[in-house]
């Protein structure tokens, strides 16, 4: 590495929940790999959720790969200001020269900013798109601001090791483990809650989850299948009620998303609904290559982020 880059950094804007925070921190390690620098984490953003000790989730995960931080306190109304603007213009499908304009002075503006908190020149990346792009490197530190909703930045050799190695061991983890390894269940992930007000994701219908589970079924004849949700009484409409007898029904209520998601990566096959917490659980799961399905199209009044479902992965009609 030379003398440069051993002083550039790679910063990350987390934001949102332990799903989309495992795919910020993909991209950051892709790019901080690729270019040479130093990965660090920002956890400033309002728009993030947190552990008990009032850090990012993704942060409950002790790695020496990465580091957090956060922008002093006098410039965090303004820093997130600018940045919640140059990502809501970014991803905007108005590209017209004044949005481009807008976004060119916002940048310019927030990489002041943020220069003059970390004491060293950093340019700001902003993502135009949810999924893969090619992040663009400067010969400065950079500061990246988007989803990055793709596989292809975890599916790196380098990151996809430090992804796999990343735990959250508790007696209640363990334990399951054990208990998925005698009956090897089939993983069936339904995210409601929040998505009821979110009409542009869509809830995944009881059809796709009918037929998903019919055919793994057919394929596989699990002896137990894991039902996963946040609403685990509205998730048992749906289910085939001729399944339920053989049903586990794991309500996450009162549990840490960082222990959840450790649970559902013990599964030995998958359905999930469009959840970035479900599809983190299908592509870290401690079984090699599960048969994992997952709805087409993603969302239901919005474009699928680019490249976001491996190729090997089955798509059922939502």
């Amino acid at each position: 590495m030379s003398e440069h880059k051993k002083h550039t950094s790679c910063y990350i804007h987390l934001m949102g929940g332990l799903g989309n925070q495992l795919f910020q921190l993909a991209a950051g390690l892709h790019h901080s790999f690729r270019h040479g620098c130093i990965l660090v984490l920002d956890e400033s953003s309002t728009s993030i959720r947190r552990n008990y000790l009032g850090h990012a989730e993704v942060l409950s995960y002790k790695s020496s790969k990465y580091l957090n931080t956060s922008v002093q306190s006098w410039y965090k109304k303004i820093s997130r200001k600018f940045t919640n603007r140059i990502l809501r213009l970014s991803l905007s499908s108005n590209s017209n020269k004044i949005n481009s304009y807008l976004i060119f002075l916002l940048v310019f503006i927030q990489s002041i900013i943020l220069s003059a908190n970390f004491k060293k020149i950093i340019k700001v990346w902003s993502a135009r798109q949810i999924g893969y792009e090619q992040i663009n490197c400067f010969r400065n530190s950079n500061y990246l601001i988007g989803y990055f909703q793709s596989y292809k930045y975890a599916s790196e050799p380098h990151v996809n090791s430090i992804l796999r190695s990343l735990t959250y061991p508790n007696k209640s983890v363990e334990s399951y483990k054990d208990l998925c390894l005698a009956e090897k269940p089939l993983i069936v992930h339904i995210r409601l809650g929040d998505y009821n007000n979110e009409p542009q994701f869509g809830i995944v219908s009881k059809d796709y989850y009918a037929s998903s589970i019919s055919i793994m079924m057919k394929r596989y004849n699990f002896i137990s299948i894991h039902v996963f949700s946040d609403d685990i009484e509205m998730a048992k409409s749906f289910i085939p009620k001729k399944y339920f007898s053989i049903c586990r029904w794991m309500d996450g209520k009162g549990e840490l998303s960082n222990t959840t998601l450790e649970k559902m990566r013990c599964g030995s096959a998958y359905i999930i609904g469009n959840s970035t917490f479900g599809w983190w659980g299908a592509y870290l799961s401690h079984t090699k290559n599960p048969p994992t399905i997952a709805p087409e199209p993603w969302f239901i009044e919005m474009n699928e982020p680019n490249e976001l479902i491996p190729p090997e992965w089955i798509r059922i009609g939502r």
